[in-house]
């Protein structure tokens, strides 16, 4: 029977946190890599911000912003429009 719970317990922990838990993990990591010029990865970590939450403003905000850093003005406008 403990085998069996801490297999349980293992899986839990393997599959993370909530939605939220794991949008703001990846929105957190996509703002230190913002601040250490680490563009191209505050790109990937913001997009899964995204997956876990699609409606998340602050995400489509700063993918906007790297968007148009990148000189993707319709992609950035399309980002702007969804954090509004």
């Amino acid at each position: 029977m403990r085998r069996i719970w801490m297999v349980l317990m293992a899986l839990a922990l393997a599959c993370g946190g909530s939605p939220q838990e794991k949008r703001e993990k990846h929105y957190q990591r996509a703002l230190s890599y913002i601040q250490e010029g680490k563009y191209e990865e505050a790109l990937i970590e913001l997009k899964n911000a995204l997956q876990a939450d699609p409606k998340f403003p602050q995400a489509h905000y700063y993918l906007g912003i790297l968007q148009k850093r990148k000189g993707n003005l319709r992609e950035a406008f399309v980002e702007f429009h969804r954090a509004a």
